[in-house]
């Protein structure tokens, strides 16, 4: 400014003076050629005037170049200063640490950009330049055109070139750029210090709500001037919410009656001996919640100016304490339970006995169960030749929660063995992890399960025995009919015929050929009852050709559509399996061609190495299993399986045909099974 000012009086002290001897010299001049005049002629008086105004022009011209140089020398200093000044200016503006922007007023352009702006957004330069300012700050027309510079800066959202919004403080200060109007916009980055703030309201809204929960507060105590502090927490706890966050002097608290331990609150505080740490129970009778329990510390504090400070928190214990008493009920109801259990508990750590009841001295031999204490747990179970004991007490200590159940043979101490069910989970005791094992004496119900297998295999064999015995009676029976029946029906025929051919009156030879139609008929009937008590097929051909030729004898003349479709190894199943498949499956086809009304069967056979599978189906009218479970021909199948060790399932319901499913075990174990 005080240049500018020097320039200006140099230019008016030039004209003043040039103005000024231009007036004075036109006196001059002119008073002498008056004085002259009168002595020139007129051509001396024409040179004198042209000399008066050469001698001017050269006068005021060389005083013009004295003033001028003085003017021009000026002129270059400041132009020199005002170039060093602007490149000064730019490279505070580029080197400063704030975002900035220079924006053009009219056009809403950027102008120019520094280094932290252009980091700032992440756009290069020559990207950013030249581009509106919408860009980056989608709001900010009405900041720039504004006519009142934003010094303070307002709150603006602005936009990365990767998208992400930032919450800036926008300062707009007017300012001229290139001899254009522009504003210089500068952008202070909050984002990160705004989600700071979001997070530690967060912090401490979950602070609070943990502390609600837990039951704790907080509180602070000056000791000098006798003033105290409690949170809401700490407040609500102690029963006097209308103190809750304020700084008040010690003596209120004694007008709040409920509060019974002032004057210990604050003697325990005050005394000069005390200055370490504080901990002490507390019980308040609360007229909302009754006597609580209280647990409050404090720890002391003194800073450079010698200032006291207490500062501690307060907990509620009552909820705790009131589940410490009920854990302690329960660990002595589960006591008195354990002690009167029949069977034998224990409790391992690792594999120590640490824990037996009496049911466990009386099915290990021992006096008391503290002979069981101490012992490994191993050596109460008889060797296994596999050691899978150990792996069982392993897996049961590594998976807390998952019962582990087995049958092991255990060991008295007094050598005796016997069966046992072995079940065992980890659970905590006292911090550290162990074993809970419930052992059970089964010797009685093993002896009994061995004696229901010797009894399950006398019946499996006097099953086969009576499935063989039965079969044998049929064969019999069948050869009977067609050796001694046959043979006296076809005798009864061919003696007949003798007689026709003898007899001559027509009524004889009627009444003859009935008897030969009789006779003819029987023994029809004859053969068909030996082939259906005894198919050969079964025995010469296998099952599956039994099932196709007993479908065609009773299903064709039924007139029903049927199919038979069977697996590999069908045909090479041997008795007496194939016996009681081949009824199951000849029951299925009488009950179809005579009760079901059904124009379509279906025979499925799969055999594998440890079963037969047979499904027999049919659309027939159905019927309710549950109210015709008595009908003979299904007790008679059902029978059969199940003497079999197999099983059977009908699955049938009005009009909806029916389904059976039948599984035969190939080998003896499995019937037992």
């Amino acid at each position: 400014m005080a240049k500018s000012y020097n320039s200006a009086f140099l230019v008016f002290k030039t004209v003043a003076l040039y103005v000024t001897l231009s007036i004075l010299w036109i006196f001059v001049s002119d008073w002498f050629l008056i004085e002259v005049t009168p002595y020139l002629s007129n051509d001396n008086f024409g040179l004198i005037s042209s000399g008066k105004g050469v001698a001017f022009v050269i006068v005021t011209g060389l005083l013009l170049s004295v003033l001028l140089k003085r003017l021009v020398n000026r002129v270059q200093v400041a132009e020199v200063e005002s170039r060093r000044s602007e490149r000064s200016y730019r490279e505070l503006f580029s080197s400063n640490p704030v975002p900035a922007l220079v924006i053009d007023r009219e056009r809403l352009t950027i102008r120019e950009a520094n280094a932290a702006a252009l980091a700032l957004y992440g756009y290069l330069k020559e990207e950013l330049e030249g581009k509106r300012v919408q860009l980056i700050v989608p709001s900010a027309e009405e900041l720039i055109r504004s006519d009142e510079p934003s010094r303070e800066g307002l709150i603006l959202e602005h936009c990365s070139a990767a998208g992400e919004k930032l919450i800036v403080r926008t300062q707009a200060l007017p300012t001229v750029f290139q001899d254009q109007p522009a504003v210089l916009m500068l952008c202070n980055d909050e984002t990160a210090w705004r989600l700071a703030g979001v997070e530690r309201r967060k912090a401490l809204h979950h602070l609070k709500a943990a502390q609600r929960v837990g039951q704790i507060g907080h509180w602070e105590y000056w000791p000098n001037s006798h003033q105290v502090f409690f949170s809401e927490g700490a407040a609500r706890i102690l029963g006097f919410p209308e103190i809750a966050d304020q700084l008040v002097p010690t003596r209120k608290l004694a007008d709040l009656a409920h509060f019974e331990a002032y004057e210990r609150f604050v003697g325990l505080f005050d005394n000069p001996a005390q200055r370490n740490s504080v901990e002490y129970h507390l019980r308040v009778d609360l007229e909302s919640l009754g006597m609580r329990d209280l647990l409050v510390r404090g720890e002391y504090f003194e800073d450079e100016e010698s200032e006291s400070l207490w500062v501690g928190t307060c907990v509620d214990l009552t909820e705790r304490y009131q589940a410490e008493a009920r854990l302690q009920e329960r660990e002595r109801q589960y006591r008195k339970l354990v002690e009167v259990l029949p069977d034998a508990v224990l409790v391992c750590q690792e594999e120590t006995i640490v824990f037996a009841n009496p049911a466990a001295a009386v099915i290990f031999g021992a006096r008391s169960s503290g002979d069981l204490e101490n012992l490994s747990i191993v050596e109460l179970i008889e060797e296994q030749v596999d050691d899978s004991h150990h792996l069982l007490i392993n897996q049961t200590k590594n998976q807390e929660g998952v019962n582990r159940i087995a049958r092991l043979k255990f060991r008295t101490l007094d050598g005796k063995t016997f069966h046992g069910q072995f079940a065992a989970r980890s659970v905590q005791l006292e911090g550290q992890v162990c074993i809970q094992i419930l052992i059970s004496d089964v010797s009685e119900r093993e002896k009994i399960r061995e004696a229901l297998i010797d009894a399950n295999k006398r019946l499996t064999s006097l099953a086969n025995r009576s499935v063989s015995d039965l079969e044998l009676e049929r064969k019999v029976i069948a050869q009977a009919l067609h050796d001694e029946i046959g043979q006296s029906l076809t005798a009864i025929r061919l003696s007949a015929g003798w007689l026709k051919r003898k007899a001559t009156e027509p009524s004889v030879l009627e009444k003859i050929d009935t008897i030969v139609d009789i006779a003819s008929d029987s023994i029809e009937k004859v053969r068909d009852l030996s082939l259906m008590l005894r198919p050969p097929q079964l025995e010469e051909l296998g099952l599956l050709a039994a099932v196709q030729w007993q479908a065609s004898r009773i299903l064709d003349e039924a007139q029903l559509t049927w199919s038979v479709e069977a697996g590999e190894g069908v045909s090479q199943v041997k008795s007496p399996i194939d016996i009681i498949a081949f009824r199951v499956i000849q029951e299925a086809f009488t009950n179809a061609a005579r009760h079901s009304r059904a124009r379509n069967v279906e025979v499925h056979m799969d055999c594998s190495e440890s079963q037969l599978v047979i499904e027999v189906s049919d659309d027939g009218k159905g019927f309710e299993p549950d109210k015709n479970s008595a009908r003979l021909g299904l007790a008679f199948m059902k029978e059969r399986v199940q003497l079999a060790g197999g099983k059977i399932r009908v699955e049938s319901s009005s009009e909806q045909g029916t389904n059976i499913r039948v599984r035969l075990p190939l080998n003896q174990t499995e019937w037992v099974a």
